[in-house]
């Protein structure tokens, strides 16, 4: 009977042991990991992203549900979470959110303190400068990098593989641009793309240059790009909307909307219906948003589930005592299609029924001025 029971007792253990996954709690802890949040300045993914990955580290015990529906930056998401996330494990503190506000001349300033602070255990860190500016030789503490649109062109990450710091953990989904302009390509048949784009390192990063170029030559369609440059957001901006507007009377058969932290979706408004007048089918590399306000079509991203369920995965992993360089970086986002129905009218594009097929999201109206009334349509 003892055999028995012994036995018994060595199966339950087993059984239950193997219910804990390696990214959910597996002791208790001491003392709270302080967490920190680190970003270029607002950007209209960071808050939706940021949702998802405390929703997906709730759902796997390392804080009781949190309801942040109602928050729409980062900054009010981070205060909401210091004044009333509950966890044994995590602990999010007002004095631990940096913005730069998008003013370049802080960045180093404001890194050095960051990596400086003895009271910060892990970082979340959102955006291309916010990534590269933790890659220094002085980071003590596993800092994630999320929202980025190439962390290798980036210098963010050495490879697929390898990161700059080996306390850098980010996502890399190699193909995920390719994806997209491919999956354009497939639709629209398009001999020659427009694409406007910063002029900088980071701004070729942000537009994934590397990648439309390659696929121009695999696929046989011209580029042709309008460049801006300035060191003035406002402007900056400014340029970008001139820069579409000029395209959109170009001899192109289609425009890859490239992201920039300079402008927002809501931004499309300017130079949007200047493209539709013009019946130019555009694809939006930033996804829903911009579909919202107008460009054709984008990825569809499920308010970044996918992508927040794999770095929540990951810091558990982390903070059960994995290192960052031994995860794996790779990440594969499914194709899932956001469509603007009143667009696809006013560029007279019938949508065909494999394309319907692959569709998750479509708006029937333009969060703009001019916005068709679509309800007989």
């Amino acid at each position: 009977m003892f055999k028995i029971f012994f036995l018994f007792t060595l199966l339950i253990t087993f059984l239950f042991s193997n219910d804990i996954k390696e990214y959910e709690p597996q002791k208790e802890f001491t003392q709270k990991i302080n967490v920190a949040y680190y970003q270029g300045g607002d950007y209209p993914n960071y808050p939706l992203f940021l949702k998802s990955v405390i929703k997906s580290l709730s759902d796997y015990g390392w804080l009781n549900p949190i309801d942040l529906g109602n928050e729409k930056t980062a900054k009010g998401i981070w205060n909401k979470l210091a004044n009333e996330a509950k966890s044994p494990y995590l602990s999010f503190k007002k004095d631990t959110f940096y913005s730069l506000n998008w003013e370049e001349k802080r960045r180093k300033s404001v890194s050095d303190e960051i990596i400086k602070r003895k009271d910060i255990d892990l970082i979340f860190a959102f955006g291309t400068w916010a990534g590269q500016d933790l890659v220094n030789e002085e980071l003590s503490v596993p800092a994630f990098v999320m929202s980025v649109s190439n962390p290798i062109t980036a210098g963010i990450l050495k490879d697929s593989e390898k990161a700059s710091n080996p306390f850098i953990f980010s996502a890399i989904d190699e193909k995920r641009y390719k994806r997209q302009i491919s999956t354009f390509h497939k639709i629209i048949k398009f001999k020659t793309l427009g694409i406007v784009y910063e002029d900088t390192v980071s701004g070729e990063s942000y537009a994934s240059l590397n990648d439309i170029k390659e696929l121009s030559l695999e696929n046989n369609f011209k580029i042709q790009s309008c460049k801006v440059l300035s060191n003035d957001k406002k402007q900056l901006r400014e340029k970008i909307i001139e820069c579409y507007k000029k395209l959109s009377t170009s001899n192109i058969d289609a425009i890859y909307i490239t992201t920039n932290p300079a402008y927002e979706a809501s931004d499309l408004e300017y130079f949007i219906q200047d493209i539709n007048t013009h019946k130019i089918p555009t694809f939006s590399q930033v996804g829903s948003s911009q579909v919202e306000y107008g460009a054709l079509m984008s990825i569809f991203r499920a308010d970044f589930k996918y992508l927040g369920d794999f770095f929540a995965q990951s810091i558990g992993k982390i903070i059960n005592g994995a290192k960052p360089s031994s995860l794996d970086f790779k990440f594969d986002e499914p194709i899932k299609l956001a469509i603007n129905l009143e667009t696809a009218i006013l560029i007279n594009w019938d949508i065909p029924l494999n394309v319907v097929a692959i569709s998750d999201e479509l708006y029937q109206k333009t969060l703009t001025k001019n916005s068709l009334d679509l309800k007989d349509k």
